[in-house]
């Protein structure tokens, strides 16, 4: 094998190759990348859930997390870009030293620096061509990563304590109206008639009723809607059931017919008078629930007397709302009852609901077989809660009116019991608070999909960095750095191993212009692509003519024996030469 000669390099920068010496930026960019994302990945645990009016602070909170994410994004986004151009290098050298073809190196170069060149590639499609065109797309993270957080208004369930201004005594005598009663005996039960007119306070309770107005509670401790259980006075409810027959049966003789007034419903409001001076409302009601001409009416008899109940309630903005009694709502029954605390509540509830309905039919005097029948309506119990579709004959029902009735004269005692609150009449109770918030709601696939393309990106680039330790001084793709390693003449003044630093304090203010350079008549020849003076060989030193010859030939040296295919490196220097160069 035919030996080499080397040139002796004066002042020459060593080359030092090493694994922690040549550790490149570009592997810092890539971790910082991915840290960003790892950033981006708390911001929405973090924000997850939490108000829009609290995160990340009180101070902060117009940030929201659609800004953090952006941010970090762009930050990712601009590593992984650092980091691919760092790559893009480390590799273009590392081929260099190992030896390679000019068009490989081409490859690595354009690849890395055109997305055109690459999506094009071809046959010659390689890794840094794949990191090239995944790291074109990475720009989608971003838009994935602004859809990963999105303002959702959630409902929230706690436990709380909740202070109204609710009293649990009994109504003050006299609250509802003044004496006015008198006392009846009809059909041996005796019971009292109210006569008189209400109290202002009772007389506001009636209006706000019938307006179906809010009923106003002053509370504390509810953030939204509270779901509770107050105490105050009410009615303990007791009903019976039973029957009683009707018969509206036509004679089926074909003779003239008549059946006199059959009452078929009614609802009467009474007092009745007790020993015990208890003074309960009776709801006493009768009613048709069957089409058949021959049956039974319904019988309801309720007793409501007064006594402290449980009234499940929502509390709201100042606001209570009553629901639907419990089945057993009752914690103490009153024993005596004076009759100006509901003798309002009762007046109300007879005006309200005492009606009669009644039937007669007969048969028509020229025409048998014709039936007339008339039913009378006395109140609203006969329009209200008729259930059938012939209203005017035996086939008519009604619906059982009591439900109604109680529920009237609940929620009338407890507007009432409202009314005789204050301030300082209140009462504790535990209650479940539901609230509506504005949040934060962060969709973790969103994240995914952009984590995907970062990780990708990172996979394809981190092989590209194979190879750094085997460089002996920071390299770049400086064109200053490239022209010295293929030797061009405008840089032989610097060193073969010069960074750019070096290179710019050599050759940086030498003023150069390209173009057609008009050759003048002098005593020169061209001597492997550059002008000489006549006589020169090649590997000749010149001095320099009026700009027109350079110092020694520092490109490219073609040797004497071109049959070899492949370069290499000089084990002394980093300019790129054939490999049988002497």
């Amino acid at each position: 094998m035919k030996g080499s000669n080397y040139d002796a390099i004066p002042n020459g920068k060593p080359w030092q190759p090493g694994w922690l010496r040549r550790i490149p930026f570009g592997l810092l960019s890539l971790f910082l990348g991915i840290i960003s994302m790892a950033l981006s990945a708390v911001v929405l645990w973090n924000s997850d859930g939490k108000e829009i009016n609290t995160w990340p602070s009180a101070a902060l909170y117009r940030a929201q997390p659609s800004v953090f994410l952006s941010v970090l994004a762009a930050c990712a986004n601009t590593f992984l870009r650092f980091s691919l151009s760092q790559a893009v290098s480390v590799t273009w050298w590392d081929r260099a030293l190992k030896g390679t073809t000019l068009q490989e190196l081409h490859h690595a170069w354009v690849f890395g620096s055109s997305l055109q060149a690459s999506v094009f590639s071809g046959r010659n499609f390689n890794l840094v061509a794949l990191a090239s065109i995944i790291s074109s797309v990475i720009i989608i993270d971003g838009p994935l990563l602004q859809q990963a957080s999105t303002v959702v208004t959630r409902s929230y369930h706690k436990t709380t304590l909740t202070t109204a201004a609710l009293s649990t005594d009994f109504l003050p005598s006299g609250f509802s109206t003044s004496w006015g009663f008198s006392e009846y005996d009809e059909g041996g039960l005796g019971y009292l008639d109210f006569t008189g007119l209400y109290q202002r306070n009772f007389s506001q309770v009636l209006q706000g009723y019938t307006a179906r107005s809010d009923i106003k509670l002053n509370h504390t401790g509810c953030r939204g809607t509270c779901s509770t259980n107050l105490e105050a006075e009410g009615f303990d409810v007791n009903c019976q059931r039973g029957k009683t027959p009707y018969n509206l049966s036509i004679p089926d003789d074909g003779k003239k017919w008549s059946i006199p007034s059959t009452v078929l419903g009614y609802v009467k409001i009474a007092i009745p008078v007790v020993a015990d001076d208890a003074f309960p409302i009776a709801i006493y009601a009768e009613y048709k629930e069957d089409e058949a001409s021959l049956g039974n009416l319904t019988q309801v008899n309720c007793t409501l007397r007064p006594a402290r109940v449980t009234y499940p309630v929502v509390l709201s903005n100042s606001t209570v709302t009553l629901q639907p009694a419990g089945e057993n709502d009752t914690i103490q029954i009153k024993e005596k009852t004076d009759k100006t605390e509901i003798g309002g509540i009762f007046d109300a509830l007879r005006q309200l609901f005492n009606s009669t309905v009644t039937i007669l039919g007969n048969s028509d005097a020229d025409h048998p077989e014709i039936d007339l029948w008339y039913i009378a309506n006395d109140g609203t119990f006969g329009n209200t809660y008729l259930t059938s579709s012939d209203n005017n004959g035996p086939k008519t029902t009604w619906a059982d009116p009591t439900p109604d009735i109680i529920s009237t004269a609940r929620e009338l005692m407890f507007r009432t019991a409202v009314a005789a609150s204050n301030a300082s009449t209140t009462q504790t109770a535990n209650s479940t608070d539901t609230f509506d918030r504005v949040v934060y709601q962060s969709h973790y696939q969103y994240f995914a999909a952009a984590l995907a393309v970062i990780v990708a990106n990172a996979i394809v680039v981190c092989p590209l960095f194979v190879g750094f330790h085997h460089m002996g001084r920071t390299a770049s793709m400086s064109p200053l750095e490239l022209a010295r390693a293929f030797q061009s003449p405008l840089t032989a003044a610097g060193g073969s191993n010069d960074g750019v630093p070096r290179l710019l304090g050599v050759l940086g203010k030498r003023r150069v212009r390209y173009g057609e350079i008009q050759q003048r008549e002098l005593d020169v020849v061209p001597v492997d692509g550059m002008l000489s003076p006549r006589g020169a060989q090649s590997g000749d030193e010149v001095t320099l003519d009026s700009g027109i010859a350079t110092p020694k030939t520092a490109g490219l040296v073609v040797s004497e024996d071109e049959r070899r295919d492949t370069d290499d490196l000089f084990n002394s220097r980093t300019d790129l030469v054939p490999e049988d160069a002497e």
